[in-house]
């Protein structure tokens, strides 16, 4: 089991193996409870409060500290991603109740504004078929916090454009490299149809072996001898 938070998603994955019958199955309940049955006692808070505020912690050495400093710059004033970082501020971890979560919990889980996406050595018609018993449910049917029949407006935050090329130098005297980055802003281009999905792949695949590349690069080292330097490329 993993999961992860972004700005604008949350993701949970389950790996599991396919060659033992029914477990596929198992797996997409556990998704199910995940996605519409979770218990938000404040027992069950108070603990995972404190897994939470050790991973604030964790992210806050010098490279945690630089990635905020990075957005902050690529993002600009009045962008809403330079309030806060996807873990959250400390003092909201130390004294959000259940019942904030469980209200959020309630409104942004919502079946409408979820996707499941099942990859593997399976029965692709029955695996379809069990996600769509398992998951095709009235809101009002879920319980014990059933959600609204219309799903809540998604709020979207975009990236203001700059004017003209933003530089921006940020130190910390707890790094122990030099780190340079050089972004290009792009206008945001929904995935509607299968050529938008498409030229998405596309675009990962090349930055990937591009990528791929400038590692054998790092690995075979410079001519000349002396450090080596790295370099990776990326689409988000």
């Amino acid at each position: 089991q993993n999961a992860y938070t972004t700005f604008d998603r949350t993701v949970y994955t389950l790996h599991v193996p396919t060659d033992k019958e029914g477990l596929v199955e198992e797996s997409l309940k556990v998704l199910r409870e995940f996605a519409y049955f979770t218990r938000i006692s404040e027992e069950d808070l108070d603990k995972e409060r404190k897994v939470v505020l050790e991973e604030w912690r964790e992210s806050r050495n010098a490279q945690g500290r630089l990635s905020e400093r990075y957005v902050q710059a690529l993002c600009g004033k009045g962008c809403r991603w330079c309030e806060r970082l996807p873990i959250g501020k400390e003092e909201v971890i130390r004294g959000v109740s259940s019942e904030t979560l469980r209200k959020f919990y309630q409104k942004y889980y919502h079946p409408a504004q979820m996707a499941i996406i099942a990859v593997g050595d399976f029965d692709e018609e029955l695996v379809q078929q069990q996600i769509k018993e398992l998951f095709d449910i009235s809101p009002r049917q879920i319980d014990p916090l059933p959600r609204h029949n219309e799903a809540p407006e998604r709020p979207r935050y975009a990236v203001p454009d700059s004017d003209g090329v933003r530089v921006a130098s940020s130190t910390d005297p707890e790094l122990s490299f030099a780190q340079s980055m050089l972004d290009c802003k792009r206008p945001r281009v929904p995935a509607k149809f299968v050529r938008d999905v498409r030229r998405r792949i596309t675009e990962d695949l090349f930055h990937r072996a591009l990528s791929s590349r400038l590692l054998r690069l790092t690995l075979q080292g410079p001519l000349e001898g002396g450090p080596r330097d790295f370099f990776s490329a990326g689409t988000d």
